[in-house]
């Protein structure tokens, strides 16, 4: 069932790229029915530099879509714990985050390198972009750092696991080695563990240089 609600999510996806990628091809041609209408007064002039403001606000908008889709296809995969999410998702934050600079900046210019203001409609929009920017940039950066924790318990569970079911018990080993714990290991103990898990050593221990040791 879970995995039935990813695979809605994923479609849910893929047709929201598809219509903000039809919207976006077509803004050019509502603008200009727009400038032709009596209700709204839009120079034909204004019409390249908004289309080209617009598409500029929407790219951090369709990266996050994207980015979106590749998160959708690993949950649905048959690794939804892959070391790749966490990535995905801080994409999705920083595009958030990102928009809130380029629409308000975007404003900015509009008013004044071409005097072009909607009075509460740009004051609204800015505020609404923003807010919903920050709250999803916010929440994603969240997410993203709570799904690395996921990551690691879970591969410290599979480990534990693999050694319980060897019928060996050096899970402590590596929880103390996590840990920074560990102060020495025996050669018949590093020689199992990578037997288990199919380690190599270097995969276990790392060189540092001891400074304080007089020879």
């Amino acid at each position: 069932m879970k995995k039935n609600y990813s695979k809605i999510l994923n479609i849910i996806v893929v047709v929201g790229i598809i219509l903000t990628l039809i919207l976006l091809s077509g803004i050019p041609f509502i603008l200009g029915a727009l400038s032709k209408s009596s209700d709204i007064n839009i120079q034909s002039k204004f019409i390249i530099n908004i289309t080209v403001g617009i598409y500029i606000c929407a790219l951090p908008y369709v990266t996050a879509l994207f980015n979106l889709k590749k998160l959708c296809t690993h949950m649905t995969s048959k690794n939804p714990f892959s070391k790749s999410i966490p990535k995905y998702i801080n994409n999705i934050a920083y595009c958030a985050l990102s928009e809130v600079v380029i629409f308000n900046l975007m404003n900015i210019i509009f008013y004044f390198a071409f005097d072009i203001y909607l009075y509460a409609i740009t004051i609204l929009s800015c505020i609404l972009v923003s807010f919903l920017s920050l709250a999803i940039g916010v929440f994603a950066l969240v997410s993203s750092k709570l799904f690395e924790r996921v990551i690691e318990i879970k591969d410290e569970n599979e480990c534990y696991r693999t050694f319980k079911e060897a019928g060996n018990y050096y899970g402590k080993f590596i929880y103390v080695k996590k840990n920074n714990k560990a102060k020495a290991v025996r050669f018949t103990t590093l020689n199992e563990i990578c037997k288990v898990l199919n380690w190599q050593p270097g995969d276990i221990l790392e060189y540092v240089e001891d400074k304080s040791t007089d020879w």
